[in-house]
């Protein structure tokens, strides 16, 4: 007798789909440690606006405060830029740069 054998789709591995805060907790930790143990308190919380459903940081760290850095991101020195897809639309190599505060 013959059996049908079926197996489950295969799905990605289950980082691709989910994002990891496990560093986010552990830093959160040990600054609550640190203000505990040595009375040093933990950094200032990031200033931030929603807008319309979407974050917004200002691009100052001084104003932003907080640990998280903004990156602002330019391919060749331009902050826009527009593409085509497709090998035969290649366009000469871009130049891509990063400013992190």
């Amino acid at each position: 007798m013959q059996t049908m054998s079926w197996e489950r789709p295969k799905l990605p591995p289950y980082t691709s789909r989910v994002a990891d805060f496990t560093g986010l907790y552990q830093q959160h930790l040990r600054d609550l440690m640190v203000w505990v143990e040595n009375i040093i308190t933990p950094p200032t919380p990031t200033n931030y606006t929603v807008v319309e459903r979407q974050v917004e940081v200002t691009l100052s760290a001084s104003v932003r405060k907080g640990i998280q850095p903004v990156v602002e991101l330019f391919v060749d020195d331009s902050k826009r830029t527009q593409s085509m897809v497709g090998w035969q639309r290649r366009k000469p190599p871009r130049t891509m740069r990063a400013a992190l505060d």
